[in-house]
């Protein structure tokens, strides 16, 4: 906290340098896209988990598509912690 005129004015914790509402907004948004992806990847999870316990017949394919999804979830999840680093950083 600096003194400004005798008025406490806080400095930000982003390194001393404000952050934009462009950046704060692009943020909160990343942040919500992540929330949202973390709860599809639990869910993803715990379906094949459910697969995996089934009949074989019924398995096979279903399983195979909903591995091929999950495993784009995990990507997706990934760039999008690398762009909130990335927004962070700024």
């Amino acid at each position: 906290m600096t003194l400004d005129n005798d008025i406490a004015v806080p400095q930000p914790a982003t390194g001393g340098h404000m952050k934009t509402p462009f950046a704060v907004e692009l943020r909160q948004r990343l942040d919500a896209a992540c929330s949202e992806v973390t709860f599809a990847e639990s869910a993803l999870e715990t379906a094949l988990r459910e697969l995996g316990s089934g009949p074989r017949a019924e398995k096979i394919a279903v399983t195979a598509v909903v591995s091929d999804a999950f495993a784009r979830l995990r990507l997706a999840h990934a760039e999008l912690l690398r762009l909130r680093d990335m927004v962070d950083g700024e």
